[in-house]
Order: C-alpha cells, then structure tokens, then sequence
C-alpha cells in the first residue's frame, strides 16, 4: 500500500459524509388498502406503523427503498413513486425457473475465450447491465458502478496498459518480496515467479503475432467499481456483475472474468484516469464479452464445496 492511499484513507475517513438524498419513501393508496398489516410487520427500517387500523409512513426519510412493502402488499395499496409500468409487476412461484433449470445455468457457465468477430449491440449491453442492478448491496445503496468499453480504439490501449501494468507491478512485488519472503510465506513469491513470464509471453505474442491471450479478442469490456476500504460495497459490487454474466449467458453472450484487468486500475494511476475511476474508488471486478465462437455440449466436473457444519 503506498503512503497516497493511505493519507486518502485518513482523509476520507475524517470527512463528514455526504448528505444522504431523500429516499423516495412508498405511498399508501388508501382506498386499496384492508389494513391487514403485512407491511408494517415487513418493514426493515420500521418506519411503518398502524394508526386507526391503517398503515401510516411515520419516519419515510429512513426508508431504505428495499420494496418489501410493495412486494408484499396483496391488494396493490403500497405503490413505490418512481417505479415503471413494468416495475411491480405480480408474479406466482411456478413462474421461477426449477431449481435443475436454474442449477444447469450455473453448471453450464463457461469462461468464454473464443468470440465471434461481431460487435455487441447497445441494446444487449442494457438488458445485461439491467439484470445487475437487481443484485443485492448493502442498505440499497447505488454504489455500483460501470464502465462498458467496446472501442476497439480503447480496448487495444487497455490491452497494452495492463499487460505493462501488470508486468511492472508483479517484477517490483517480486523485488519485495524476496527478503520478505520469511514473513509472507513461499507460497506469495512463488505466485510472482509464475505470473511474470505468463505475462511476458502474452505481451510477445501479442507484439509480434497479434495474439490477444488477456482478452481474447473480445469486442466488449466490463468493470464495476465503487468506494474504497469497504468489504459491503465490494461483495455488492462482485455479485452484480456475476448476475450480469448469468443474464449474458441466457443471451449467448459468453463472458470471462479478468482479474489483471480488475486489479491494475487500483494499482496504476493512468489506466485509473483513463477509466475515470474516481481515487476514493476500487475496481471489484472485470470480465470480457462476447457471442461466443465455440458451441459448448456438456456440463464438467467441479470440486465440491468445502464446508464446516456446526
């Protein structure tokens, strides 16, 4: 960790946080509602409360917008103010996939290395975004964020960018490493010693035969990033791209995780200001895109789980 980051840290953990906007708390319609209660005994943020045998929003600033009112409401009578048309719409149970359907999803996934040279639409890119808006983050907080490349222009320099970043901050932890080595175990020196002449292939192949093995050709990027030093905001970020890759999947749109491409932003300063990551934030994730070039017939094999039952 470098001496900036840390004063950054200090910094912005001294400052007042920002003001938080004013929620847009649900509306009751009162002609719909039977005053069954349900909402108020869903309500999370207890800003519910019963008067008269009615639902009263006692404390709507505290409202954290999570839905569950509106959700559960059975006859229609909570309604959220910004939603679409679309947006609470009912559903019924048997609507879900199976649970084998669903597990074949996930045993079908693949990292996808082979695309077709054709370009993703606008449109598809949205319906992928909009699957990962819908994941889970804590308190509902907005604080997933994405950066969607798919310039050919820009995706060639972020190729070469991350190849050198990666080289470059892989040989100098190696250096550090070395006489550290008693503290940190083998195990991290030897990681240094495996990526290093990985990467240096890669970056000799793609200079002399035009051999893309960091992103394979892929015609789209993506990242999500948000505010540093904070394990919620991370896991939010993570698991709404992973639910992005699933919708891609159902698309056909094969994607592969990338972790020299999620790690470098947060360690070089150019490819940071290229993405216009903000310095209080952290990249949490990274995959290609892409229709994929290969058709695959067979779920594989996995390890199971390692588990500890109490």
């Amino acid at each position: 960790m470098k001496l900036n980051d840390v004063l950054d840290w200090i910094l912005e953990a001294t400052q007042s946080p920002p003001p938080k906007p004013m929620p847009a708390f649900p509306k009751i319609v009162e002609k719909k509602c039977t005053g069954c209660g349900i909402c108020q005994k869903e309500c999370a943020a207890l800003i519910i409360e019963m008067r008269d045998g009615m639902p009263f929003i006692a404390r709507g600033i505290d409202c954290v917008e999570c839905g569950h009112c509106v959700s559960v409401c059975p006859t229609g009578a909570i309604q959220d103010p910004l939603a679409m048309r679309t947006d609470n719409r009912p559903y019924k149970f048997e609507d879900f996939p199976s649970s084998k359907s669903l597990q074949l999803l996930f045993r079908a996934r693949r990292s996808v290395r082979k695309y077709k040279d054709k370009p993703l639409s606008r449109p598809v890119l949205e319906k992928i975004l909009d699957a990962g808006r819908y994941a889970p983050t804590g308190g509902n907080r907005p604080d997933v964020h994405y950066i969607v490349v798919t310039s050919p222009e820009e995706i060639e320099w972020l190729r070469g960018a991350v190849l050198e970043g990666a080289l470059t901050m892989f040989r100098k932890l190696q250096k550090l490493a070395k006489p550290a080595s008693l503290f940190m175990g083998s195990e991290t020196l030897d990681t240094f010693n495996y990526y290093i002449p990985i990467l240096e292939d890669w970056q000799d192949r793609w200079n002399k035969m035009g051999d893309d093995r960091l992103f394979y050709n892929a015609p789209a990027l993506m990242m999500v990033h948000g505010k540093k030093w904070d394990e919620i905001v991370g896991f939010g970020n993570a698991v709404s791209l992973y639910q992005a890759s699933l919708m891609a999947q159902t698309l056909k749109v094969g994607c592969c995780f990338n972790g020299f491409l999620q790690i470098i932003p947060n360690f070089d300063a150019k490819v940071r200001k290229r993405l216009e990551i903000p310095k209080q934030h952290k990249c949490y994730g990274a995959m290609s895109l892409g229709y994929e070039n290969q058709k695959f017939r067979r779920t594989v094999r996995r390890r199971p789980p390692n588990v500890v039952w109490r």
